[in-house]
């Protein structure tokens, strides 16, 4: 004789409330985490979004404002001292913590416009010859400071002289890359820092 035992309605309701409230802690559980997640997300990709405005508004707001002037120290100021600094005395090649400062004003690409000016300021060794080339980009606001579709060149070779500098004029507005090439004689490349210094700035 077997005895079965039978589970009462109310014993059924309740174990069934029981997997509900379960269930439904579990479901609450994973949608909060879910949500979280999203705001950790969108979080990130603001800051990230905003912090890549930020920078490339830098390589803009030189055409329109001389944001040097603030602290006293004029776009015309740092290339009459930067002249200065390269064309006299004997400088040894090797950025120290003073040049590196000083080198927070050097570009390589801005925004400028039509009849704007920069200057490139150059020491390299005697016996070595420079290439200063200016490439005018494609208009693509943000992503141009970025990637430089070229659609404009110009360029200068010195071979006269190891200090010196060169200006730059342009005749459209538009977003430009700057770059150089130093050669010894014998065809050697040398490298910015360690074998020559450059600084390009607005004029």
């Amino acid at each position: 004789m077997s005895l079965g035992i039978r589970q009462s309605s109310s014993a059924k309701t309740w174990t069934k409330v029981l997997l509900e409230e379960s269930e439904f802690s579990l479901k609450a559980k994973k949608k909060s985490r879910e949500h979280t997640f999203r705001r950790m997300y969108m979080t990130v990709f603001v800051l990230f979004g905003s912090a890549i405005l930020v920078i490339s508004s830098l390589f803009y707001v030189g055409a329109f404002i001389d944001v040097g002037k603030v602290v006293g120290v004029s776009q015309a100021d740092r290339v009459e001292r930067s002249k200065l600094e390269m064309t006299s005395g004997n400088k040894s090649f090797g950025l120290g913590p003073l040049e590196s400062l000083k080198d927070l004003f050097n570009v390589d690409r801005v925004y400028m416009r039509a009849g704007q000016t920069i200057v490139a300021t150059f020491d390299i060794p005697k016996g070595s010859e420079i290439t200063l080339i200016i490439k005018q980009c494609q208009n693509r606001p943000i992503i141009e400071v970025f990637d430089c579709q070229l659609i404009g060149e110009q360029s200068k070779k010195i071979t006269s002289k190891n200090k010196g500098f060169f200006r730059f004029s342009v005749s459209k507005p538009g977003f430009y890359h700057f770059g150089q090439s130093v050669r010894k004689r014998n065809g050697q490349q040398l490298e910015a820092g360690s074998e020559y210094r450059i600084i390009w700035q607005r004029g």
